[in-house]
């Protein structure tokens, strides 16, 4: 991935040389989106959990993939949080 930003040794954060706003910004947007999608996910894939559960069908293997399927989601989305994203 190429770099549109670099940080300096006090922490503090610039744009790379050659990148314009409308990159960074687009850029910043496309994290955005993937945060929102990811959000999305996670919620949809929670609710049919909730409906699996409800049937007592916790011991199957779609449960299983969709519970996989929500850590996995819940790990992405806290990478997102640590980085302040």
């Amino acid at each position: 991935m190429k770099r549109l930003t670099v940080t300096d040794a006090g922490g503090a954060c610039r744009p790379a040389e050659g990148a314009g706003m409308d990159e960074i910004v687009g850029r910043l947007a496309k994290f955005e989106q993937m945060r929102e999608a990811l959000e999305q996910e996670l919620e949809k894939t929670a609710g049919e959990l909730e409906k699996l559960r409800a049937q007592g069908r916790q011991k199957t293997v779609t449960y299983r993939q969709l519970l996989a399927g929500k850590l996995e989601l819940m790990n992405l989305i806290g990478r997102f949080e640590f980085y302040g994203l």
